[in-house]
C-alpha cells in the first residue's frame, strides 16, 4: 500500500469527532482558544475549520493531529495508522538530500553580495550567517545540484520528493535558507526560507519545506531552530549560574542575540508553544521574548499556562520589548537596529516578570480564573507557592487563609482536578 492509499484510508476511518471529542457541529477552537464556538466540525465530510481570521486552521483528521501535537504530515500518518492497525512501509528520511542541498546553498550565499549586504543592514554579519550554515537558493543553485558529479549530485525527482522542488520550481527560489537540525544527531531535517529581492515584498515572506512531500519529515511548528545545541546549554552555567535559553519568534532575532554571545533559539509563530516543552524542560530558566504585537500578546497567557504545567521545575521569564505608540511591533532584531545595546537589553530582562507572577497579575481580578491559577500554583515548587498566594490575595477577592485552604484541598486530589480542568478547556 503506497502513501496515498494510506492517507485516503485514514481520512475515511478516523472520524474528526473522535479527535475533537465532540459530536456537536460548533465547538471552541482548541488551537486559538477563541471565546465563541468558532470551530465547525463537518461530520459528513470528516473535516473541520476555525472561522477566526487569525487562526483559520482547517483540514482532515491528519491536519488536526498535526496542529494539536506539532507533528509533520508523515508523523501524523504513522501515528494514526498505528492506532487504526494500518500497515505502512514508506520512507520519510530526506536528511541526506537536505545536507547536500544545504552545502550548495551556503556556497551560493558567500557569492551573493546583495543578500549578505541586506543581512548586514539588519546587523547580522556574514560571519554569523556562515557560522550557522545559512544559505541562499536560486534557480542556478538547484541546476548545479542536479548536474554535480559524484556523491554531491541529486536528481530533480529526488529534490522534488524532498520538497525542494515545488510545482516545477525551486521551493526556496530567491530565499535566504536557514537549516533546522535534529537535536540528537545534528542532521538537517527541515529548512525555512526568508524571501529577498524581487519577492521580498510578498505577504508570505517566510516559508518552510512542505511536510506532505514524499520524503516529508518534521514540521517547523514542532521544532526549535538551534535545538541541536540544547544539550550543550544544559551543561553550561550562565546567567546567575543557571542553565538557560532565550526563545524568540524568528531566526533573525535569535542570530542577533547569538552575536552578543547569548544562547538563543527560535520558534515559528506564537501559538501551541507547549510542543517545545519536551526540549526545554531540562533548563533552569527560559526567557520567552515574543514580538510585542497584538497577536503574540493576546495568545501569551494561555500559552504560558500550558508551558508552566508541562515544565513545573523550569522558571519562565516573559520579556516584552518597549515600543512607541506609532509602532505596530518591535522584535529583537529591530530593537538592536535602532541603536539599543546589550546593556539596555539586559536591563529589560532583569526587570521582566516571572511567568507565574505575570499570570497572577493578568487573571487575579477575574474570579472565574482562580481555579486554573490555583491549579498552577499547586504545580510550582513549594518555596514559590506562598509568595504567589500572597500576590493573588492582594486582589481582594479571597483572603490568604481561603486561598491556602483551597490550595490544600487541591493538593489532596490535585491530579484529578487538574486533568478535569484540562479536559474542560478542550471541550
Amino acid at each position: 500500500m503506497d502513501r496515498d492509499d494510506v492517507v485516503n484510508l485514514i481520512k475515511t476511518k478516523k472520524r474528526i469527532g473522535d479527535l475533537a471529542r465532540s459530536t456537536k457541529q460548533r465547538i471552541h477552537c482548541p488551537f486559538c482558544r477563541s471565546d465563541g464556538l468558532d470551530l465547525q466540525l463537518y461530520h459528513d465530510t470528516n473535516r473541520f475549520r476555525c472561522w477566526v481570521s487569525q487562526c483559520g486552521r482547517h483540514g482532515s483528521p491528519i491536519d488536526w493531529l498535526m496542529f494539536e501535537q506539532g507533528l509533520s504530515f508523515n508523523e501524523a500518518i504513522k501515528m494514526l495508522a498505528a492506532e487504526l492497525g494500518i500497515d505502512i512501509t514508506f520512507t520519510d528520511n530526506r536528511s541526506p538530500v537536505l545536507q547536500k542541498a544545504s552545502r550548495s546553498f551556503v556556497r551560493a550565499l558567500s557569492k551573493n553580495s546583495d543578500v549578505t549586504d541586506y543581512w548586514e543592514s539588519r546587523g547580522i554579519s556574514h560571519e554569523t550567517l556562515y557560522k550557522h550554515h545559512v544559505g541562499y537558493c536560486s534557480e542556478d543553485v538547484i541546476r548545479d545540484i542536479t548536474r554535480a558529479e559524484g556523491e554531491d549530485r541529486v536528481s530533480w525527482q529526488t529534490l522534488e520528493d524532498a520538497g525542494l522542488i515545488s510545482h516545477g520550481k525551486p521551493a526556496f527560489w530567491n530565499h535566504t535558507v536557514f537549516p533546522y537540525r535534529h537535536w540528537k544527531n545534528r542532521n538537517i531535517v527541515q529548512m525555512q526560507g526568508r524571501a529577498v529581492g524581487e519577492v521580498f515584498g510578498s505577504q508570505n515572506r517566510w516559508k518552510g519545506l512542505e511536510t506532505r512531500s514524499k520524503l516529508g519529515q518534521r514540521s517547523l511548528n514542532s521544532m526549535l531552530w538551534g535545538e541541536e545545541e540544547l544539550l550543550g546549554y544544559w551543561r553550561r552555567p550562565s546567567r546567575n549560574g543557571k542553565t538557560y535559553a532565550f526563545v524568540l519568534e524568528g531566526i533573525p532575532d535569535a542570530l542577533t542575540l547569538r552575536q552578543q554571545d547569548i544562547h538563543a533559539l527560535s520558534i515559528v509563530g506564537n501559538m501551541n508553544l507547549k510542543v517545545h516543552t519536551r526540549s526545554l524542560r531540562n533548563l533552569d530558566v527560559v526567557y520567552l521574548v515574543l514580538d510585542n504585537d497584538t497577536s503574540s500578546q493576546e495568545n501569551l497567557p494561555w500559552e504560558l499556562y500550558d508551558m508552566l504545567l508541562e515544565m513545573p521545575k523550569t522558571q519562565i521569564i516573559t520579556v516584552k520589548l518597549p515600543k512607541n505608540a506609532e509602532e505596530k511591533k518591535v522584535d529583537v532584531n529591530e530593537y538592536f537596529a535602532k541603536g539599543a545595546t546589550i546593556y539596555d537589553f539586559n536591563k529589560i530582562v532583569d526587570k521582566s516578570p516571572d511567568a507565574c507572577e505575570f499570570l497572577v497579575d493578568s487573571w487575579g481580578s477575574n474570579e472565574s480564573m482562580y481555579e486554573p491559577l490555583m491549579t498552577l500554583i499547586c504545580e510550582r515548587p513549594e518555596d514559590e507557592r506562598s509568595g504567589l498566594i500572597y500576590r493573588l490575595s492582594s486582589f481582594g477577592l479571597f483572603t490568604m487563609d481561603q486561598l491556602e485552604a483551597f490550595t490544600r484541598m487541591l493538593r489532596l486530589d490535585h491530579s484529578v482536578i487538574s486533568s478535569r480542568y484540562r479536559r474542560s478547556r478542550k471541550s
